[in-house]
């Protein structure tokens, strides 16, 4: 079935937000067909019926699962399935736990002794062993090795085996994110330095039984153990948000996390399936570059932070899955027991000084943004209300390699984007220090604040909670005049289930571990 264009469908309503209620409105009438379509749909491919594996639906299948070269979020959580770390975080606090470490002791602010769990094995059977931290540690600190996950570790002077399960780390200076950083996976010594592999050894709760086009099989690799997954996932990729929605209904998948829009996973509750949800960690923010064109006026960039119908977009597009944010990291991570409120001071709902205003009419500028679908709609229905106070931003949708290759290039005014966890306050220090350039950094801006310097880095190597937190919420402050980055809302994770895949429930932040709970 053809379906006419949205402006065909809904004329153009001569009222506040009109952009927004015609996406609302088209959005609705493309969930009510796609339910319908499903109605009238025949496919030659079974159900899964009675078989013990389960479907996970992505919007692309994973780059890679060599967790020393997986960058994007989908890569990312896919290779933590199948690899694992000294260490790993608290699904609720964030804080980092023992993984395949049992224990650690901070000896001083620069010697940390990591004892390793004794049991632990590689999917080959092969036992864990020091040397396999060492390895990993001095391979992806290397960079002939070009990890992005890297810089993390050139801190470690030392890594010294002291005894096949004892690893003792020295640092040449103190690092508040040690820990967090020790989540990476460890990769056995000989395949530590190894050319890029997907079949790599790991310790995880998962291997890789089989890989097509579009699929990667995965299966349980310590069967009977306790805790051990039981059920074989399967990671099929599907490009169309609608053929999404038809496979989940026709009962040839499971689980859809985070890959349909709000509206459309709200439709597909009222027929039947189970809706999922949890408040998320991410972020949805605009990103401006600072340091040219007409996005270096600040005045520019206050009004469109200002301007932006938040709440009209959350209601309506997001159909309420969503809070609005007024500060990069979300609250628990700085110890807030709630988002600071918009207007408050040191927050970006500031208006524009009138110093600032004469930037302002007549402006035109360029928005990036992905192409999903729901997000070009949300980009035009911001576009459309900034239009109303004379500023002309054009909406450029772009794959997402071209998109980041244009950020990294500086080639852009303002974009749209995403931050999928934001679990580790040091994070900001790769979005905001000067040294943090792209392509080894995430500083898009091009921002440059040499007291925002001096806090990121005085907090990186500031052990004490308490005062690290003062730190970074110092940056926030001054973010928040800056306008680097404009935090916009933070999207709850809503997952739709079937029957066979009730007890999967999405995680703050995204990852999918759940899965291995399924029984």
């Amino acid at each position: 079935m053809k379906l006419a264009p949205p402006s065909a469908l809904f004329p153009r309503l001569n009222k506040p937000h009109d952009a927004i209620l015609a996406s609302v409105r088209f959005l609705t009438f493309l969930a009510v067909m796609v339910c319908v379509s499903c109605m009238h749909s025949r496919t030659d491919t079974p159900a899964i019926g009675a078989s013990d594996a389960v479907e996970m639906l992505l919007t692309t299948e994973p780059d890679t699962v060599d967790p020393r070269y997986a960058s994007d979020a989908i890569s990312s959580r896919a290779s933590r399935l199948i690899h694992a770390g000294l260490f790993k975080l608290d699904p609720k606090t964030f804080e980092p736990a023992p993984d395949v470490a049992q224990s650690w002791v901070q000896e001083s602010p620069t010697r940390v002794r990591v004892l390793l769990r004794s049991d632990a094995t590689f999917h080959s059977g092969a036992p864990l062993t020091c040397e396999d931290v060492r390895a990993t540690l001095s391979a992806v600190a290397s960079p002939e090795t070009r990890s992005r996950a890297g810089q993390a570790f050139r801190n470690i002077l030392v890594t010294s085996c002291v005894s096949p399960h004892e690893v003792l780390l020295e640092l040449r200076a103190p690092q508040a994110s040690l820990l967090a950083d020790l989540c990476f996976p460890v990769l056995r010594a000989d395949q530590a330095a190894a050319a890029a592999s997907d079949t790599q050894d790991g310790l995880g709760p998962y291997r890789v039984r089989s890989r097509e086009l579009g699929l990667w099989t995965l299966e349980p690799a310590f069967p009977g153990q306790p805790g051990a997954p039981t059920r074989v996932v399967r990671l099929r990729a599907v490009g169309d948000e609608n053929a999404r929605a038809l496979r989940l209904l026709s009962g040839r998948a499971d689980i859809a996390s985070g890959v349909l829009s709000p509206m459309l996973a709200d439709a597909l509750g009222r027929r039947g399936m189970r809706v999922r949800e949890t408040d998320g960690v991410n972020l949805t923010y605009l990103v401006a570059r600072t340091d040219a064109g007409p996005s270096a006026a600040r005045g520019l960039r206050s009004y469109l932070r200002t301007h932006t119908p938040r709440a009209e977009i959350i209601a309506g597009m997001l159909a309420g899955h969503a809070r609005i944010a007024e500060q990069i990291l979300p609250p628990r991570v700085l110890a807030l027991a709630a988002e600071p409120q918009p207007g408050q001071p040191g927050q970006l709902g500031q208006p524009v000084a009138p110093t600032e205003a004469a930037h302002i009419a007549g402006a035109h500028a360029e928005l990036l943004v992905g192409t999903d679908r729901m997000r070009v709609a949300i980009a035009r229905a911001m576009a459309d209300e900034w239009a109303k106070g004379g500023v002309t931003v054009d909406v450029v949708p772009l794959d997402l390699g071209v998109l980041l290759g244009r950020l990294s290039r500086g080639e852009f005014m303002f974009a749209m984007l995403q931050l999928p966890d934001l679990t580790e306050p040091g994070l900001l220090r790769t979005l905001l220090h000067s040294k943090s350039l792209p392509p080894y950094g995430m500083n898009r801006s091009r921002y440059a604040n040499a007291r925002v310097d001096a806090w990121l880095d005085a907090a990186e190597s500031e052990l004490n909670l308490v005062q690290r937190r003062a730190l970074y919420a110092r940056v926030e402050e001054a973010n928040a005049h800056d306008l680097a980055l404009m935090p916009l809302w933070r999207e709850q994770h809503v997952a739709v289930v079937s029957e066979r895949a009730l007890s999967y429930a999405p995680g703050a932040d995204g990852h999918w571990g759940a899965l291995c709970d399924l029984r």
